[in-house]
């Protein structure tokens, strides 16, 4: 059996936002876990539209206050997709080179202390108008700008030696996922499905079973 506190650390697809049986990803994740025996105790540390920026100025006294020296302490990241978004000035809320510098400063801290897992971010489709059907532009580009992202956070994960999970391909070709975000109500977070399919994702990535051995 494995005794794991774990704090998962993002934005509003971490948090679970619209999900209407409130476990979003991180929870399913824990409840089996849990179903098999371990002692996991989630921490679920995600704000919505939170960007790297905001998530570099809170995680380290977030994580400090629910991980005491005397237990077994880790952490999972996914954040990015807010960064990708237009502000009102039509630009990034967070450029790409600082979302880098963000992340790897973010991570490297992270993992210099705790076992430390990272997500990319997660597509979240584009908002359709039933009325006109017309697309959204602004969303197109905003997965893929999180595309690229996902690439350039994947080689600073390389560069640190720690684990990367890439949901984001095979989410942007799976219709069930947009299937999940039309669900969901507001085109840009899912439905239970859709965070039951990134849950199902970690639960078989390697690293994550790693801690459960």
């Amino acid at each position: 059996m494995t005794e794991l506190r774990i704090c998962f650390i993002g934005d509003s697809l971490t948090h679970g936002t619209r999900d209407d049986t409130t476990l979003g990803w991180p929870g399913r994740l824990c409840a089996k876990a849990t179903s098999r025996g371990h002692d996991v105790t989630l921490y679920n540390l995600g704000i919505r539209r939170d960007t790297s920026a905001d998530i570099a100025t809170r995680w380290h006294a977030e994580v400090n206050a629910r991980l005491p020296a005397t237990a077994p302490g880790a952490l999972v990241f996914s954040f990015g997709v807010n960064d990708m978004a237009c502000d009102e000035q039509n630009l990034f809320r967070v450029p790409p080179a600082e979302s880098h510098k963000l992340a790897r400063e973010i991570v490297a801290a992270a993992s210099a202390r705790w076992p430390v897992l990272w997500l990319s971010p997660a597509p979240i489709g584009r908002k359709h108008n039933v009325s006109c059907a017309l697309w959204s532009l602004e969303e197109d580009y905003q997965d893929k700008r999180a595309a690229q992202l996902t690439q350039d956070y994947a080689h600073i994960a390389r560069d640190l030696n720690v684990p990367f999970l890439d949901i984001f391909t095979p989410l942007a070709r799976s219709r069930m996922w947009r299937w999940a975000l039309a669900r969901g109500g507001d085109g840009t977070h899912p439905s239970a499905r859709g965070y039951a399919m990134i849950a199902r994702l970690v639960e078989r990535w390697p690293a994550w079973q790693a801690w459960f051995k």
